[in-house]
């Protein structure tokens, strides 16, 4: 059986079609996948134009399982990310002051 990334079982989770006694279980199997990083490079430019991807890392926790709190942090920090992410910004948007 094929195994979920973090983000997939993640959003199924915040979805409702899991539960998290479900996720749990998951994980315990090793049906999740461990990766946690972002796959996608997220691009933002500073007022110069130069190109920067923002991060969010939790110093001091190698080899440690996430509490619901840091995953929680890490889940909201990237659909803010994602608003204000510059290759997702549709049409509209790209005509708009950069000084908004």
């Amino acid at each position: 059986m094929a195994r979920l990334t973090q983000n997939q079982a993640e959003r199924l989770l915040d979805d409702g079609v899991l539960s998290q006694k479900s996720y749990k279980e998951l994980q315990e199997r090793g049906m999740i996948a461990e990766g946690k990083r972002q796959q996608r490079l997220t691009i933002m430019h500073t007022e110069s134009g130069k190109k920067v991807n923002p991060t969010l890392v939790f110093r001091g926790g190698q080899g440690q399982e996430d509490s619901e709190k840091m995953k929680a942090l890490r889940n909201e920090f990237w659909k803010l990310v994602n608003k204000y992410d510059e290759t997702n910004l549709n049409q509209s948007n790209k005509g708009e002051s950069k000084n908004e």
